[in-house]
Parts: structure tokens; sequence; C-alpha cells
């Protein structure tokens, strides 16, 4: 029996004290705002990965729908209409951060472009661009960003 009575604890000194509701509202509105920002970031990051897997996919077409020209000594087009890059080697949907202003680029049976175009996109809250300049005697495109 003397070993119960040293067991037992008295209630009253392990009592455990609540927060007030204004402690939890501060704790909860701030574990927002944390959520928050962690959540914009990951948001930021999405759309530019987005954006790059779209140019990488573009300048792919692009040699793909060149190369194909000069393969089959056939004329190929590339073109930007409705939300779309077409080609005849495949089809990509723009995304939606990304604008791009409609071009329609024309390849000969030789696989050139004599056009000196220039290809814009705009992307982001902060408008950044992205041009893209054909060259005219070797066919390559350079990506320029500002």
């Amino acid at each position: 029996m003397i070993t119960m009575l040293k067991t037992r604890t008295n209630p009253a000194r392990f009592r455990i004290k609540a927060f007030s509701l204004l402690e939890s509202l501060i704790v909860l509105g701030l574990v927002l705002i944390s959520l928050e920002i962690f959540a914009l970031g990951i948001k930021q990051g999405l759309e530019q990965a987005r954006v790059q897997v779209f140019l990488i996919r573009f300048e792919g077409l692009y040699k793909s729908t060149q190369q194909r020209a000069g393969l089959l000594r056939q004329r190929q087009e590339l073109s930007v209409e409705s939300g779309w890059l077409t080609s005849s080697t495949g089809r990509i949907r723009l995304p939606e951060e990304l604008s791009i202003k409609p071009f329609r680029l024309v390849f000969n049976e030789r696989g050139g472009n004599s056009s000196l175009k220039k290809i814009e996109m705009e992307w982001g809250h902060e408008k950044r661009k992205i041009t893209y300049q054909l060259g005219i005697g070797n066919g390559n495109i350079k990506r320029k960003k500002d």
C-alpha cells in the first residue's frame, strides 16, 4: 500500500494550461502566412519550369521541321496560331504564362529560311522577353533573353 501511495500523483501539480483563443488565432495566422509564401514560391517555380520546357520543345520542333524540309525536299511550315505551335512534325500547346506574337515560317526544299524574322515571346508578371533571331546563311536560331 505504501508503494501505491508513492505512485499516485497530485492532479493539481500537473495541470496543463491551454492556449487562449487569441494565442491560437495568432499561431494560425502565422502558419497561414508562411504557407502562402511557400505556395507562391512553388507557383513561380512551376511557371518558370513550364516556360523552359516549352522553349526546349520549340527549339526541337524548329530543328526537326528544318531537317524534315531538307530530307524530304519539300516545303515545311512552322507557325503559331490560336494558342498552338504547329508544324508538320508536331503540335505543341502554348503555356498560359507565355505570349507569342503570331508568326509563320516557311522552310524551302533545302531546309533554308530566307527571312531574318524575329520571334518574340513574353512571360511572367515582369514581362520578361525572349527573342529568337533566325540566321540567314546557316539556318540556325539564336535565343536572346532580356
